[in-house]
């Protein structure tokens, strides 16, 4: 799976914080953790944001990435990483006759996020949060 190369050290992932915790369908929602190098050696990370979406309204991927960033981090040291989250990783496509219509809708409800060096499940030491959409939207007004 994506992020699944190997390392010359170890990092840890702590301080996951969620700018907005509630966000309108069309806004970004931004997330900040410090990665730190805990490691013998210098190193890079690829940080990955991971979306799920437990209760959409038709059948979404299990997870999606949603964002990612490659840090290069010194032995012992950390670094605060940023990533955003743009509407387009969390909308569903809703059941429609007209297939000529672009209904990609972001829907109300949690969105869930992981925060880690691989994916949810097969990365241990990744970091969870979660997103409340306020509201319903089609993606194409946004």
């Amino acid at each position: 799976p994506f992020g699944y190369g190997l390392s010359y050290t170890k990092f840890k992932y702590t301080n996951l914080q969620v700018l907005n915790t509630t966000i309108k369908a069309c806004e970004t929602a931004s997330v900040t953790v410090t990665v730190a190098n805990v490691g013998d050696m210098d190193g890079d990370e690829v940080v990955q944001l991971y979306v799920s979406q437990p209760h959409a309204s038709v059948p979404v991927p299990n997870v999606r990435l949603g964002n990612f960033e490659r840090v290069s981090v010194a032995k012992g040291e950390s670094v605060d990483v940023i990533l955003e989250l743009s509407p387009h990783f969390h909308a569903i496509v809703p059941p429609s006759e007209d297939i000529y219509t672009d209904r990609t809708t972001v829907e109300a409800g949690v969105v869930n996020l992981f925060v880690g060096g691989g994916q949810p499940k097969f990365y241990d030491g990744g970091l969870t949060a979660s997103v409340t959409v306020a509201n319903t939207q089609v993606l194409s007004t946004c």
